[in-house]
């Protein structure tokens, strides 16, 4: 069967969209092209925090309850307009998120979630400039108790002057970025 696909021009580049209609979270009923969407109403956000970070995608090319895949390395088939960086010893070419372009181009292939690394690149340097608590709660422990334990530490850290944010993390943990 053919794939259905749109060519689209955003950022001054052309992207080609596939199986737009194709359901990706089927609980929800969100098709592929509503977390196109989504990403892009959330990429001015999304794009700061990202900015000069490597990427690892982690896609679900037949939606969430399907199988999944981690996609480190640039692919091969990715178009010129998105940029990889080199930082390990293993010679991965991170994709960076740097254009709502890069960030449709990975929607498109379903990468349900995208992973920002801890460190930036800035000109030649490479620089850490956050921490992640990420609270995994045991079986025993509610998610109801996880979210008060998580705004007491966020509430502890900005007497400390810090601005942390929170986000989920997987099916049950949280992440609190600092």
């Amino acid at each position: 069967m053919a794939s259905k696909k749109q060519v689209v021009s955003l950022d001054g580049k052309k992207l080609t969209l596939s199986n737009l209609d194709k359901i990706l979270y089927p609980e929800a009923m969100i098709a592929k092209a509503e977390l196109i969407q989504y990403y892009l109403t959330i990429s001015p956000f999304l794009l700061d925090f990202a900015k000069d970070r490597p990427i690892t995608m982690i896609r679900y090319p037949d939606g969430i309850s399907k199988e999944k895949f981690y996609t480190k390395n640039l692919p091969d088939f990715a178009p010129d307009f998105i940029k990889s960086k080199v930082y390990s010893d293993d010679e991965i070419a991170y994709p960076l998120l740097d254009s709502k372009s890069a960030l449709v181009w990975m929607a498109n292939l379903a990468s349900l979630e995208l992973h920002a690394d801890n460190i930036r690149f800035k000109s030649k340097d490479v620089l850490l400039d956050h921490i992640i608590l990420d609270l995994d709660p045991p079986e025993t422990f509610t998610y109801e108790n996880l979210k008060v334990l998580s705004l007491e530490i966020m509430e502890y850290l900005v007497t400390l002057g810090m601005s942390p944010k929170i986000k989920t993390s997987g099916s049950k943990g949280v992440h609190i970025y600092v």
